[in-house]
């Protein structure tokens, strides 16, 4: 829920919104709460997930203002049109090899000039992080049996940037950080200016 109190108060009156990996859609709704004059539209390349998030968006009656994809945002019309752009904990799980580069790229070509995007990620973390999510995980009541898979998945199938990282991409694709708004157990939530020094290219 915080995440729309944050988007109220740093990016008020925005009218073209983009969400990146909308899963089931259940934010799809608190942002059309927020902005009750956007167009939204949510991307979801997992056919299942997107078709949820369609369900769910007609449930609420939002058909004529929210449109799902079932594809990712790569896919789209590249014209920059969105001056809201959300991807929250997509892009800890695509690795740093290029992908990743390109994945933040196809958000910042899509943006306008002075546009905010949010994004929540997780960092890099050490093995005592690690671990700590895990026992947190188990003191919560999560089986023992699901906790060594997400030990596992923080290990071997999340790919979180250092600091250092992420600081060098934005600068390459002209995102330049407004401020953390979360940070807990490598989780981080930003918020990020687009100026007119972004990369364009994709490949």
């Amino acid at each position: 829920q915080s995440i729309p109190c944050v988007l109220q108060a740093a990016a008020p009156n925005r009218r073209r919104l983009a969400v990146n990996g909308c899963g089931p859609g259940e934010e799809l709704g608190r942002l059309a709460d927020v902005f009750p004059e956007a167009r939204i539209e949510a991307f979801e390349p997992s056919a299942p997930m997107a078709k949820c998030a369609v369900d769910y968006v007609e449930s609420l009656g939002l058909q004529a203002r929210v449109t799902v994809y079932s594809h990712g945002l790569r896919d789209c019309d590249p014209t920059p049109k969105f001056d809201l752009v959300t991807s929250i904990l997509v892009g800890h799980l695509i690795p740093d090899d290029g992908e990743r580069l390109e994945y933040l790229r196809a958000c910042t070509t899509r943006m306008r000039e002075g546009a905010i995007a949010l994004f929540v990620e997780m960092e890099s973390m050490s093995r005592w992080q690690i671990d700590s999510h895990v026992q947190l995980a188990l003191a919560r009541g999560l089986p023992p049996e699901r906790a060594t898979r997400l030990r596992h998945r923080l290990l071997d199938e999340f790919h979180g940037l250092s600091p250092a990282r992420s600081r060098e991409i934005y600068d390459e694709l002209g995102l330049e950080p407004m401020g953390e708004f979360f940070r807990s157990f490598g989780v981080v939530g930003s918020l990020l200016l687009c100026t007119s020094r972004r990369s364009t290219a994709e490949t």
